[in-house]
């Protein structure tokens, strides 16, 4: 699924925030497809293993959690997207739309 998802150029892109424990938030109109990219990207750290906070499916309701100033991988609803736009998300933040492929770096309003 998650070369499906997303193009080579960016799963390395999102391959080199994990090495950085950075903040990563996959979204998806699919539900049922966050969780096999979430595990496949930590299957890519190894022999590394993720220390970080692991969340594979946020519900909408509990986005503040996207405020958490340590390293995570978190699953979203696509509508997350669509109702905050980029200057409502949290900085830092990287936003990867895996139904249009897409990497929203999170660290200034052209993203």
């Amino acid at each position: 699924p998650l070369f499906s998802a997303l193009s080579v150029a960016n799963i390395l892109v999102i391959f080199g925030i994990l090495l950085q424990e950075g903040r990563v938030a996959l979204c998806s109109g699919h539900l049922a497809l966050l969780t096999p990219v979430a595990e496949a990207l930590q299957s890519l750290l190894f022999p590394l293993q993720w220390q970080g906070m692991y969340i594979p499916v946020l519900p909408i309701e509990m986005c503040e959690v996207l405020d958490a100033p340590v390293p995570y991988i978190i699953g979203l609803d696509r509508r997350y997207l669509r109702e905050n736009n980029s200057k409502n998300r949290p900085v830092g933040v990287v936003f990867v739309d895996l139904d249009q492929d897409i990497v929203h770096l999170g660290w200034n309003s052209d993203n």
